[in-house]
């Protein structure tokens, strides 16, 4: 994809939302030196903001995809075959590595499970919690699941001639977001969580619980699409900044450990309406010039790289075993060593996520050419999601 392809608004927020994922994956090497209640002020949601941004762009080619006259099973696995070449590659990568880093060291924390092979299906948290051990995968599973699962039941229906198609993906995108909210109820009631941790491994973090996430993207790329009229009017500021003004919002609320209402209830549902609010806005804003944009648009490119390896790689691998050999060096920095400890670790994500997107993420995705070549491919759908 050029320069020229990309488009701003989404690179922005793509980059926010990995920005701060990073922070919070790397705030425990600075710790020390500053207040807690500081250091976690800046943290938004980053995940749910890739879900929406990642269902919009995705829903975008799907649309236009199954509204294809020619809409067919072959014309879905090209989908199908283009999203795994985009993201299968760099995550198989990353996490053999990890697990043969942690083989050979055999000192590993947090500890590697016996059985790995539901990471390699994504199937480590479809309906359960998610083990600690390379934790950025649970964002990643339900990204795949709703790649493969969501497409389906539009390419059944669309066989039956007397329905309009545009009609049940309205009905359907309505009903994943209630099905997937009434279920997130359904399992407080039951289980009632009343901690964080609790929270994140019981609800926010496994698969059949957030696809309403990126269902919200695949609303807004309908409404893109085939009510234009109303997208552009839903672009005004004043709905882009009430959309800011909830996701800090969120961010308030969620500084209070005690506050387990709103998590169980409403936090999932807020951030990702709030996310929804800022894109038709953020979706017409082409481009910005000068070294800040291009260093944004840098970062959104290796967005994927950089959220796969910052935690489980970096901060859990090569951080610890790093910086014990490193303190003869660093002992003269005193109480400054955990700052050098943290601008380390974001050298070490950026220019590792720039070498991995260039030598390997970015010649893989590039494979998919091959097998995707046709007169009516998803490709050719909507070239900036590429």
């Amino acid at each position: 994809m050029s320069a020229g392809e990309r488009v701003f608004g989404l690179d922005l927020l793509r980059a926010v939302a990995i920005m701060v994922v990073v922070y919070g994956h790397g705030m425990h090497f600075v710790s020390p030196d500053l207040p807690i209640e500081l250091l976690t002020l800046p943290i938004l949601d980053g995940v749910t903001l890739f879900f929406v941004l990642s269902g919009f762009l995705i829903g975008r080619i799907l649309l236009k995809t199954i509204n294809h006259e020619q809409f067919n099973g072959r014309m879905l696995l090209q989908f199908w075959i283009r999203r795994w070449f985009r993201t299968l590659p760099n995550y198989y990568l990353v996490l053999t590595l990890i697990i043969l880093t942690a083989l050979i060291t055999g000192d590993r924390t947090p500890p590697m499970p016996e059985n790995m092979l539901p990471y390699y299906l994504f199937s480590q948290n479809l309906a359960w919690p998610h083990p600690e051990f390379f934790g950025e995968a649970w964002s990643l599973a339900i990204e795949e699941w709703f790649y493969l699962t969501i497409p389906i039941p539009l390419l059944i229906i669309s066989k039956a001639k007397k329905l309009d198609l545009r009609r049940f993906m309205w009905l359907y995108i309505f009903a994943v977001i209630a099905g997937s909210t009434l279920l997130r109820i359904y399992l407080v009631s039951i289980h009632g969580f009343d901690n964080k941790h609790d929270w994140n491994y019981g609800l926010k973090m496994q698969v059949i619980t957030r696809m309403d996430s990126l269902i919200l993207g695949v609303l807004g790329a309908y409404v893109s699409l085939y009510h234009k009229d109303i997208w552009i009017k839903a672009g005004h500021p004043l709905i882009f900044w009430s959309g800011v003004a909830l996701l800090l919002f969120d961010r308030g609320m969620r500084l209070h450990e005690d506050n387990m209402t709103y998590l169980n209830y409403l936090a999932l549902s807020i951030t990702s309406i709030a996310t929804l609010m800022l894109l038709p806005r953020l979706s017409t804003w082409q481009a910005m010039p000068g070294p800040i944009g291009k260093a944004i648009t840098f970062i959104s490119v290796i967005s994927y790289s950089m959220y796969l390896i910052n935690q489980a790689l970096i901060a859990e691998t090569i951080m610890p075993y790093l910086m014990p050999r490193m303190m003869h060096l660093l002992w003269r920095l005193g109480d400054h060593v955990h700052l050098i400890q943290y601008t380390l670790f974001w050298v070490f994500t950026i220019a590792g996520s720039a070498m991995l997107y260039r030598y390997y993420e970015k010649p893989m995705t590039h494979l998919r050419e091959r097998f995707s070549r046709g007169r009516h491919t998803p490709a050719q759908a909507f070239q900036r999601t590429s």
